[in-house]
């Protein structure tokens, strides 16, 4: 009996150890370089296949959380990166990176041109294609998670929501903390509308002296995009997708009937009162946060054509992304498409096109119903037996599903970019650039409140449509000379002079009605009271106009030189006159400009 008992200890004791060993625990560690032993600060420490990352400290060391069995990937810019399996034993390790010389010559986007990495003095951090399509996520933004020393990205889960890019944190306190986007010279606000798939390169400008070049805009960092185009060669065509679920992780616990009862009897007791709940009370015994949650479906696919030959080359691409949020009713689509040509009209003379067209429809849902579903008593069946809502006079919360049920709010938005470009050799050193680029972009956003009792404290009386229109339409001409020398095989030179036209043109148009009937057919404005009817329109138009440069000097890959210097006129300025004097940034009648 004695030693059956001691059995029995030790198979508990095998248990628990290893249900212990599948929890994530504190993995900490240092980074280190082989050639020297010192410290790398910055170092990119990621879980692969996961969005879950860090980054080193000054001293080379860090901190995350892991399984054991999970792959932990180490990069550094200039280093060849390594891979470093997680065991039960693994709590403090030092990781060694080797020199990877072949990376320093890669080439990187700086702003209208390009730069190796081994020439840069400012803060360029770069991802490619592999590193973009390696996990499933709706935007590239996304895949940037983890990935990049002082990158930080932060999503809220929502299909279709914009995921918030911070770029060493936050560089400007009135004008927002968002970075500048450019994709292919476009500049844009976010790039959800692009294909991850489609992506061949994103370089982000950290610093100011990456910065400087596209000024005061670039306060908070500026993200490079460049997209996919064709190469010579047969036709190739490429197919990749996948499909998953989404389920939530880390679930609050709910409270049940019977605990919420003795719960709340006991909180009447300690406030001086009589305790209320019996067992009579009980109606149901609901999760409300697994009523209004579900496994949800995402799946995404894409297909590319590409091909060409010496003179010419193209790029077709088609993708269509489908993902339905956790909440109920919830969800986003996406369809996009992408083509690209480039034509070698002569040895020095190139022009090319690309067009990118993308359509996205967005149900959503108050996020609210969260907050009801962790207050509404568990006593509450989710519907009565006669169909209707459940509630309870005992507390003043909304049922959460009806409020999902009861929520008509749908998004539509067309976002068309093109870019088209010339580039003309002058000679061996000096080249000329001409880039213009449309963004077009429509949304639409149509709301219904319809006429509803649920209970005392959740009801509607009259129903109640809005709708709203937004266009914003921008062209960006961008003019570059280009000048490369080398001098006594050791001074290299790169000169870059140019200057930039901007418009940016925006309206909307919005308006409600009252008792518009419960029918999809019928939301319209035409119907309706009219006495209640209310609209409101606007528009506005920014225009810009800037000149920069920009000297990258290198002395026998030992020293390094960047000067920039860039001045805006915007419209956002007032006008002003100088009858009396004269000065180099103001002009009678002019815009005032300013130089960063």
């Amino acid at each position: 009996m004695k030693k059956a008992y001691y059995l029995l200890l030790c198979m508990l004791f095998l248990i628990l150890t290893q249900g212990h060993a599948q929890e994530a625990r504190r993995i900490t560690g240092r980074v280190t370089s082989a050639d020297d032993n010192q410290a790398l600060p910055g170092a990119t420490i990621a879980i692969k296949g996961t969005t879950r990352g860090t980054n080193s400290d000054a001293e080379g060391r860090f901190s995350i959380n892991a399984n054991a069995g999970d792959v932990l990937t180490v990069s550094f810019v200039g280093m060849k990166p390594k891979e470093v399996t997680v065991t039960n034993a693994t709590t403090d390790v030092t990781i060694t990176l080797e020199s990877d010389a072949s990376t320093l010559n890669e080439v990187v986007a700086i702003g209208y041109g390009t730069a190796r990495k081994k020439d840069l003095t400012g803060a360029v951090a770069s991802l490619k294609t592999a590193d973009l399509v390696n996990q499933p996520v709706a935007s590239a933004t996304q895949a940037m998670q983890g990935k990049l020393a002082g990158v930080q990205v932060t999503s809220s889960g929502e299909p279709g929501s914009v995921p918030t890019l911070r770029i060493r944190g936050t560089g400007t306190l009135l004008a927002g903390a968002d970075p500048l986007y450019v994709v292919d010279g476009v500049i844009t606000d976010d790039i959800r509308n692009i294909n991850p798939q489609d992506i061949t390169s994103m370089d982000v400008l950290k610093d100011a002296s990456a910065t400087a070049i596209y000024g005061m805009r670039a306060a908070n960092g500026v993200v490079l995009v460049t997209t996919k185009r064709g190469q010579s060669g047969a036709i190739r065509v490429t197919y990749d997708g996948y499909v998953g679920v989404r389920q939530a992780s880390r679930k609050v616990p709910m409270a049940g009937s019977q605990q919420y009862i003795d719960f709340s009897n006991e909180a009447l007791i300690r406030a001086g009162q009589q305790p209320s709940f019996t067992s009579a009370d009980i109606k149901a015994n609901t999760n409300w946060f697994d009523a209004i949650t579900r496994t949800a479906l995402v799946h995404n696919h894409n297909i590319s054509l590409a091909g060409g030959s010496e003179k010419s080359t193209y790029f077709l691409s088609g993708g269509y992304l489908y993902d339905d949020g956790i909440l109920k009713g919830n969800g986003y689509r996406r369809l996009s498409l992408r083509a690209s040509n480039d034509y070698q009209i002569s040895k020095s003379f190139k022009i090319g096109a690309s067009l990118n067209l993308a359509q996205e429809n967005n149900e959503n849902k108050p996020y609210s119903a969260f907050t009801s579903a962790y207050k509404q008593a568990p006593i509450v069946p989710v519907y009565n037996e006669d169909g209707s809502y459940g509630y309870t006079l005992r507390n003043n919360v909304a049922n959460p599903v009806a409020q999902l049920n009861y929520t008509n709010d749908h998004t539509t938005s067309l976002r068309l970019q093109g870019v088209l470009f010339a580039e003309w050799n002058l000679t061996d050193d000096l080249k000329f650039r001409s880039n213009f680029a449309v963004e077009n972009r429509s949304f639409n956003n149509r709301k219904y409140n319809p006429v509803y009792v649920v209970s005392g404290n959740q009801q509607n009386n009259t129903s109640q449509l809005t709708l709203r229109d937004d266009n914003a339409n921008r062209w960006v001409w961008d003019n570059t000379l280009t000048y490369t020398k080398t001098f006594g095989e050791k001074h290299n030179f790169n000169a870059l002079v140019g200057f930039t036209g901007e418009r940016y043109k925006t309206s909307f148009f919005g308006g409600s009605r009252l008792n518009v009937p419960n029918d999809p057919n019928y939301w319209v404005l035409n119907l309706g009271t009219q006495a209640t009817a209310t609209n409101e329109n606007g528009m506005g138009l920014e225009r810009r106009l800037s000149y920069y440069g920009r000297l990258n000097y290198n002395y026998d890959d030992r020293y390094l030189l960047t000067a920039t210097i860039r001045q805006d006129g915007s419209s956002k300025f007032l006008r002003i006159t100088a009858p009396a004097f004269s000065h180099p940034l103001v002009r009678r009648g002019k815009l005032v400009t300013r130089s960063s």
